[in-house]
């Protein structure tokens, strides 16, 4: 059984019913970074009568508020305190699970433009020693090598680089209602599927047995969206889903 906890900003946590008691005489407030796991919980706790700083969860598990050990949230929701929930690992597991820097030459992690060849270079970090992986005329598919090699050397909680500015993911054996979804709007997005914005171009994409293909890169809009339409009735039949476009001459019509 769990039970919410009220933090400060009004945001809830919820945790196990037998902590709830004595995590609920404390404050908490959530804290948000630009680097890390994105936010922390922390509070102002007793500890030998002295009030102390701590996070809620090295609280939930009983560790010192000094404790140099970090903790992570198996299923990514970073306000579930359930005990089952929590694991305490090394700061380095934490580096695995984190998305790339701001500033950086590319969005991905794990991905650089390598000004001497004029190519996206990609490499990891392991126990100390980087790991090249090789250079890519295609930033996407630096960063596809960079998932590849993230679930190989730090299993199934690597943090992964999402190859779609829309968020629309691959298409393979995901339920109807994941594919059909809107993409956010934002000012890389597009209002066709496959479709993103790029370095001052529409870009065509698809996804098909776990690799992103790259179809092209087009002034307009419209043209991005029914190379798309082409490629995906040629990768998937009768199963493709279709944008529906209007023609250019009913898209300018007043």
């Amino acid at each position: 059984m769990v039970k919410e906890i009220v933090l400060q900003n009004g945001m809830k946590a919820i945790v196990d019913d037998e902590d709830f008691d004595r995590v609920n005489k404390y404050n908490w407030t959530v804290h948000k970074h630009s680097s890390e796991l994105s936010l922390s919980v922390r509070g102002h706790v007793l500890v030998e009568g002295k009030k102390k700083t701590t996070r809620l969860n090295h609280f939930i598990l009983g560790m010192k508020p000094n404790d140099k050990q970090a903790v992570t949230h198996l299923n990514k929701n970073l306000l579930d305190f359930r005990k089952n929930n929590l694991q305490i690992v090394s700061r380095r597991h934490i580096s695995h699970c984190i998305k790339a820097r701001k500033n950086c030459s590319s969005d991905f992690k794990g991905v650089s433009w390598d000004k001497a060849t004029k190519k996206w270079l990609a490499g990891i970090q392991v126990d100390g020693r980087r790991i090249n992986l090789g250079r890519f005329a295609i930033e996407e598919e630096a960063a596809v090598a960079y998932n590849k090699a993230a679930l190989k050397y730090f299993g199934e909680h690597a943090y992964q680089n999402n190859l779609d500015a829309d968020n629309t993911g691959d298409v393979i054996n995901m339920p109807l209602s994941s594919i059909q979804r809107l993409p956010k709007k934002d000012n890389k997005s597009s209002r066709f599927r496959g479709v993103t914005f790029y370095r001052g171009k529409w870009r065509a994409r698809c996804s098909y047995d776990n690799q992103r293909i790259l179809i092209g890169d087009f002034a307009d809009e419209i043209d991005a969206a029914e190379a798309y339409n082409e490629k995906a009735k040629e990768v998937f039949g009768d199963k493709a889903i279709l944008n529906e476009i209007e023609t250019k001459e009913e898209n300018h019509e007043i």
